[in-house]
This record gives structure tokens, sequence and C-alpha cells, in this order.
């Protein structure tokens, strides 16, 4: 004997099971500035701004906001039953070292027996509003168009607002007419 059971009618004592999936979940709107930014929800990359992201699950969630050149944009958000939830984050720019380099008087030179040595002395200066990482100074000795001798110096870290003599001693080989060409490499 086969039954088939359409539907239950209780009296008393029952209890109803409904599945409603729209009052279990709620949406998200996010806009920024700079617009264009990347959401990323329990570090889950949605889309970028302006973006309404809809049948998200009730309950918190961690929202990063994400745009290179400027420090991430967090916070906790708490999504409600039906409901939206608006968030505008203002992205501030990331603080970025900005190295100077100054070279600090005349090439001095001094001669031994196979040519003729040059002391080439700089200032570093770190006028940005951030450290420069893992900073070197490249120094290259120049006749006539001609890489003579070069020069790496490590600095190391240089703070916001430090400065820091530097010197490096370059082969000159007996030119008449030097010229030093300098470059910065930092994080």
């Amino acid at each position: 004997m086969v039954f088939f059971l359409i539907g239950v009618i209780c009296t008393t004592g029952c209890v109803t099971i409904s599945s409603n999936e729209e009052a279990l979940t709620g949406a998200l709107y996010v806009s920024s500035t700079p617009a264009g930014s990347s959401i990323y929800l329990d570090n889950v990359f949605k889309g970028t701004t302006p973006l309404k992201l809809e049948n998200i699950p009730i309950g918190t969630y961690n929202l990063t906001i994400h745009t290179s050149g400027y420090d991430d944009w967090q916070t906790s958000v708490l999504i409600k039953s039906s409901e939206t939830t608006s968030l505008s984050a203002v992205l501030t720019p990331t603080p970025k070292a900005n190295i100077v380099v100054q070279k600090t008087g005349l090439l001095e030179n001094w001669s031994v027996s196979m040519g003729t040595y040059y002391t080439a002395s700089f200032v570093v200066y770190n006028k940005g509003d951030a450290a420069a990482k893992n900073l070197h100074l490249s120094m290259e000795l120049i006749c006539d168009e001609i890489v003579e001798d070069s020069a790496i110096v490590y600095i190391g870290d240089l703070a916001s607002g430090e400065q820091m003599p530097v010197s490096a001693d370059l082969d000159g080989k007996f030119g008449n007419s030097y010229t030093v060409k300098w470059s910065t490499i930092y994080e």
C-alpha cells in the first residue's frame, strides 16, 4: 500500500516550519572616496565601490575597502534581517618617503700611484611623511660620458625628517673632468 502525504492539518500542538530566505538576509551598500575601491567582506572580494550587495546572511562581517596608494579602511558591519546597511569610506593616502640628495661641495681628489681617487660627499634627507626602508645611494663617476667607477652605499632606514651624510671613494683613472650622478633605491 502506498500513501502520498499532500498536506498536514493540525488542530493543536503543531509547529509550522517555513523557509523565508528574505527574512534571514540583508543588504549592504558601500561607497568610498576614491570611488572604484575594492570591497572585501570577510576577506572575499565582492566588487568595487559604489556597490550594493544583496542577500547577505544576517550576522557580523569584517569589511575592508582597498585602493593602491591609500591605507586600507576597515570596520565591522552588522547585517540585519530585511535591512540595507549603508557605509561610506573615506580612504587616507598612504604616507610616503621623499628622499632628497644634496651634493656637499666639489669632488675632493687624492692621488695614488695608479690613478686618482675622488671622494663624493652627499647629505641624504627624508622630507616625506614616512620612513624610507632599506635605503641605498648609488653613485657613478663619469668622464666623457663613460662610467669610470660606481658605488652603492647602504644607508638603512631613514625616518621622516632625518638626514644622513654619505660619502664614497671612486677611482678616476687620470681623467680631466668628472661628474657624479646619483640615484636612490628604497622601499
